[in-house]
Parts: structure tokens; sequence; C-alpha cells
């Protein structure tokens, strides 16, 4: 209706308008010295023809039905921890590479089956000078469809040769 109520009881303001539109010209600031509450009955939306930024100064939750976002550049997170709890599945879906560096330890994990699978060469490498352990509590089974070979010296296995790794004169990888 165009109307507007001004309602004040004990130093309290209660302003009620109807459907309003508002155009401000130049800078606008909004103080609020305590809380403040927002509540929206319908979709609420934000355009930002510039940067958006948003500082917090205490801890900053969200909760939510979903969670969807479409970012069309690089998203970049700097933090002192990180840690995910996800109820169900989780996947990661990338057209390039993926690279996990720790400059300390790092662990995998699973209380459940462990598969490791790649189309092209797949590589497990030890670059340091520590031990490097394969080992299973059950079966272990190795199979290759061409040449296997397994390099080492007595003097390097307390094993020898024998569990069938041979050190041919041309090694093929």
């Amino acid at each position: 209706d165009g109307g507007m109520l001004l309602t004040t009881h004990n130093g309290k303001y209660e302003v009620v308008l109807g459907e309003e539109r508002v155009t401000i010209s130049g800078a606008s600031d909004i103080t609020v010295k305590g809380d403040t509450s927002l509540r929206c009955y319908g979709d609420y939306n934000v355009t930002v023809h510039k940067d958006y930024n948003l500082t917090v100064l205490g801890n900053m939750n969200v909760t939510s039905k979903n969670l969807n976002r479409s970012i069309r550049g690089t998203i970049d997170t700097e933090a002192k921890t990180e840690n995910k709890r996800v109820e169900g599945s989780s996947t990661i879906n990338a057209q390039g590479a993926i690279s996990v560096v720790s400059q300390a330890d790092m662990s995998l994990a699973t209380q459940g089956k462990f598969q490791a699978a790649s189309m092209k060469d797949f590589g497990l490498h030890h670059l340091g000078t520590g031990s490097m352990v394969i080992d299973s509590l059950g079966k272990m089974f190795q199979q290759s469809a061409s040449d296997y070979s397994g390099i080492f010296g007595a003097s390097l296995s307390p094993h020898g040769a024998r569990y069938g790794a041979t050190a041919p004169s041309s090694p093929t990888y």
C-alpha cells in the first residue's frame, strides 16, 4: 500500500513497510551497535558487480540443506588445520592432475578395501633412505601380463633370491 508505520515503545523502534525498493547513490554504511538478525521468508539474492569481501572476527558458521558452489576461477584456501567429516561417500573428480604433498608424515587408511589403479604407468617409489615395507596379514598376490623382474643383491636381503626374484642382465620395468 506504500504506507509506513513507525512505532516506539521503551526506546525501541519498529518500522513496518510495504513493498520496498531503495536506491542509494554513492556509498552506504550501516552500523549496528549490538546483535543483528535478518530473516527472509523467500529467496535471498545478492549480486555484487565488483569484489565481495566478508570479514568475521569470530567464528563463521554456515548451516544449510545443501551447499552448491560454481566457481569459474581458482579456489585458494589457507588454514592452520583442515578437518573434513563426510557422513556418506566422498568423490574427487579432476580433468587435470591431482597432487597431495606433505612435509611431514602422511597416512592413507581405510577399514574397508583399498584399491589403486592407473590406465597408464603406475609407480610406487621410495626416495628416502629408510625401509619400505609391503606387508599382508592375509594372502599376497602379484601378477604381470608380460615381464616381471625383481632386482636385489644377496648382501641387501637376508632372503637372497628365495622368493623367486632374479637379477636379469638387462632388467625391464
